[in-house]
């Protein structure tokens, strides 16, 4: 990639590939965690500075804190209320409860490291999509292994459709998780624990292979990066949601599954304030009729409890 195609990001670009509100991607730059330079008036962005921000979410490290201040109360004394979560998803629901809760804190990382953050310490709660195939379900069976005997509850949130996204045409017929494992397959995979990474990984198992069975172009950090591999030709088949081909040119998409998207949040005195609010705020007509309207995802169900400790 030339200089100046690596210069040629502005945030909407960065928005897509975090997956993120073009506001985050300011508030990264203001907190001094997403590295950028103007061009004019206009703020511009690197590959690299993205990918530097990717490196430094992965270690787990929290993202710049964002702060609402209720009436009288100063938020700097707020102990903020930590979310982790790569989907635009979590962006919404921090945004929600902005009105309400006195601080709210963003880390960018996948469900699963999110899920190791709840148990060891440092996070409140995770938006998570990971699928188990043992029992053809989602996030719950994940909850159970990695934070166990912990008070929690675990709430529906939104469902897609996730599947192949693959060139215009789908030159290389690719309808079949076995269609992956063929010698002229390249596929766009992304990083250890997000979620299409897991369902990948589950299928594999479910067919008797591994990870190193296909040939992997690149491992990307998020959902967008991956489908622009495929669109520009770098790979044939990258996992994602039917919500991919509005951020894409060139692409197609072939259905696998419905996928579900959980919110999981402890239950503790710090979190009890934001866990009543959050029952009233995820059924909401106005919550979910935003979050549909934002990500194109099925919201009918958000905030029914699907488990709870």
């Amino acid at each position: 990639m030339s200089s100046h195609d690596e210069n040629a990001l502005d945030a909407q670009d960065v928005a897509d590939i975090l997956q993120v509100s073009r506001n985050t991607v300011y508030n990264l730059v203001k907190a001094g965690e997403l590295s950028s330079y103007m061009v004019g008036r206009k703020m511009r962005f690197t590959l690299r500075d993205v990918d530097a921000y990717i490196d430094h979410a992965r270690t787990g490290k929290t993202g710049p804190a964002r702060t609402w201040p209720r009436e009288g109360e100063n938020a700097q004394d707020a102990s903020p209320f930590r979310l982790a979560g790569c989907d635009v998803l979590a962006d919404l629901v921090s945004n929600a409860l902005g009105s309400k809760q006195s601080a709210i804190e963003r880390t960018y990382v996948n469900g699963y490291v999110g899920l190791e953050g709840m148990y060891t310490g440092g996070v409140d709660a995770a938006l998570v999509h990971l699928y188990d195939r043992k029992t053809g379900r989602f996030n719950v069976p994940y909850v159970q292994r990695m934070v166990p005997g912990t008070p929690l509850v675990v709430f529906h949130v939104a469902k897609r459709t996730a599947g192949f996204l693959v060139r215009r045409g789908n030159p290389k017929r690719i309808r079949t998780w076995r269609d992956l494992l063929r010698a002229d397959v390249v596929v766009a995979n992304r990083e250890r624990g997000a979620g299409s990474r897991i369902m990948l990984d589950e299928y594999l198992v479910s067919l008797a292979a591994s990870a190193d069975a296909f040939d992997t172009a690149v491992e990307c950090a998020s959902a967008q990066a991956a489908a622009s591999f495929v669109a520009q030709g770098h790979a044939d088949c990258a996992i994602g949601g039917l919500d991919a081909l509005s951020r894409a040119e060139g692409l197609h998409f072939v259905p696998q599954l419905e996928e579900d998207f959980a919110l999981v949040v402890l239950k503790s005195p710090a979190t009890e304030e934001t866990l009543r609010t959050l029952r009233r705020l995820l059924p909401s007509r106005a919550f979910r009729d935003a979050a549909a309207r934002a990500t194109g995802y099925d919201t009918d169900r958000a905030g029914d409890i699907l488990y709870e400790v």
